[in-house]
């Protein structure tokens, strides 16, 4: 027997005579290697998670990702529900990875709902959610429901199961994030009774309010059933950092974030051009739309708001200043409506976290094409218009050669980096893409036949 296994075998004793975890309880069923990061094996624990909440009983599929040695974890948690779309999305598409567990974090998700990936794994039926057997595990449905209490257990679970520190050792914070749907969730919870003291952290990526599809007739109501009204700070919950793609702003009723500005404990970073669903790298691909999707990677923010947030939860740094978009109330030339973003003369977003990309000036971002569903999800996507063969509204020449649009780009990376708004480790690959892209070299926007 190994010492991994006596340690399991010692938690789960201790586990079943411990009264702070009748409520709810877990029980391994596999573990696998998840791969070497920065020298340190991870290994992927799976498992059931059973209990009972307001809603009725639950038994839902859970997997934490823990270095195979506890001691060689840092001592942090991160938890994240289950996405319907996405499953674990700010782990493998927002954050990544490998900057997750190069860092020493250990990673904790669940099942919690019956949508689609909600479930988390549809292989690991019986699955329970509200004291119901989930029908179809896997497939999507908007109007299934989702229990926030059980997210509630299980972020409890982290601090207070013998169960949680075999596998992670010593546990001395527990982070929370979600994505859109699963933001959402999250926010439902800061909202509620439950969330004092239940995380020290809550990173919300492309949060929406009030989103415009779900007042459509595809059955999403209860897709966003937490985020109705006004939007009032809660007080004593941990800090909070939203990081907001403009495009969030478009479809829904985002702007009720801006009651927390201001606030001691929660940051909001809006980010200019940025689709709620950019179509770039592993999140999408553009094959087969009718104009070029919008590509603008705005998830380097959200790994540096991350950061910043660790940094400010272990060591009192203050992270960066709310980043906000400049306002006005004429008409948006971009939407023909008044959407109360300024634009500049390239029609991007002023303000805000501004990309390099965007700063200098190569595309225009629309970050929500309203035309196009995803599926059903109207606004979800954008497009950008390539301006490199554009003149400057003086009527001079965009990047006359190559080393102008590698210099925009480096002097923007280096002050995002200045700014704690970007990692070295985006900001460089950022500057050997624009030196590599060779925008403004010689050829390209000859007018010439060929």
């Amino acid at each position: 027997m190994t010492n991994i296994h006596r340690r399991l075998l010692a938690a789960a004793f201790v586990s079943a005579l411990n009264p702070m975890n009748a409520a709810a309880e877990f029980s391994e069923t596999s573990m696998e290697p998840f791969g070497n990061f920065g020298g340190t094996e991870y290994v992927r624990y799976s498992g059931r998670f059973q209990g009972e909440t307001e809603l009725g009983e639950f038994d839902v599929p859970f997997r934490f990702v823990a270095p195979a040695d506890p001691a060689l974890g840092n001592g942090t948690v991160l938890v994240e529900p289950s996405h319907f779309a996405l499953g674990t999305g700010v782990r493998d598409l927002v954050l990544t990875p490998r900057f997750l567990f190069n860092r020493g974090f250990g990673y904790a998700t669940l099942g919690f709902g019956a949508n689609g990936l909600n479930v988390l794994d549809p292989a690991a039926a019986p699955i329970i959610v509200a004291g119901e057997p989930v029908e179809n595990p896997g497939e999507a449905d908007q109007a299934a429901v989702t229990d926030r209490g059980i997210v509630v257990q299980f972020g409890e679970m982290m601090r207070n199961s013998p169960f949680a520190e075999a596998h992670f050792g010593p546990i001395e914070r527990v982070y929370a994030t979600g994505v859109s749907q699963t933001a959402e969730v999250l926010e439902g919870i800061l909202l509620g009774p439950d969330a004092q003291g239940l995380f020290d952290q809550y990173l919300l990526v492309a949060s929406l309010w009030e989103p415009i599809f779900a007042a459509q007739e595809i059955g999403a109501p209860s897709l966003f059933p937490n985020t109705r009204g006004t939007f009032e700070q809660p007080e004593g919950v941990g800090k909070i950092i939203w990081v907001q793609a403009e495009g969030d702003l478009l479809i829904s009723n985002a702007v009720q974030f801006l009651n927390s500005v201001g606030e001691a404990d929660s940051r909001l970073y809006q980010v200019a051009g940025g689709a709620h669903q950019p179509l770039t790298g592993a999140l999408g691909i553009r094959d087969g739309l009718p104009f070029r999707a919008n590509g603008l990677d705005w998830t380097p923010m959200a790994r540096a708001a991350f950061f910043a947030g660790d940094r400010w939860v272990r060591f009192g740094t203050e992270p960066p200043p709310d980043q906000l978009f400049e306002t006005t109330d004429e008409v948006d030339p971009v939407y023909g409506v008044v959407t109360g973003i300024a634009r500049d003369e390239n029609l991007n977003a002023r303000g805000g976290v501004r990309l390099p990309a965007v700063e200098a000036g190569r595309f225009q971002f629309i970050a929500s094409e309203l035309e196009i569903e995803v599926p059903g999800l109207t606004g979800l996507i954008g497009r950008e218009i390539d301006l490199e063969c554009e003149p400057l509204p003086d009527g001079s020449e965009r990047f006359p050669f190559s080393q102008v649009y590698d210099w925009y780009v480096a002097m923007q990376a280096a002050r995002l980096y200045k700014q704690d708004l970007l990692l070295l480790g985006d900001a460089i690959p950022m500057m050997l893409e624009a030196r590599d892209s060779n925008v403004g070299g010689p050829g390209r926007c000859s007018d010439s036949p060929e």
